[in-house]
């Protein structure tokens, strides 16, 4: 996906820097605690980290492909970006005991 991006709408040169420099110090975060939470994975505080860093790594992203298109963000919107095929359901019930 990312050799063929969706949007090809230009940035000036300061713009990408800054949309760079957000994407690469989220990553850089993810990469550390990765590193940090070893063979046995992540305790507690390291999931919430590792959650939240994702959060903010898909914030970075909802906002840059808006501001490409020049939309404003609403749930509809970040729904046209998602590419899965098939419509998003409510979970499964469980089954009873």
């Amino acid at each position: 996906m990312a050799s063929s991006p969706i949007i090809t709408v230009q940035k000036s040169a300061a713009e990408m820097v800054g949309i760079l420099s957000s994407v690469t110090s989220v990553a850089v975060e993810i990469e550390k605690l990765l590193g940090a939470s070893g063979v046995g994975g992540f305790n507690a505080p390291q999931t919430e980290q590792i959650t939240v860093l994702f959060a903010t790594l898909a914030q970075l992203a909802i906002k840059a492909a808006h501001d490409a298109l020049g939309q404003e963000i609403t749930p509809e919107s970040i729904l046209k970006l998602m590419p899965a095929t098939t419509p998003l359901a409510a979970p499964a019930q469980p089954p009873p005991d």
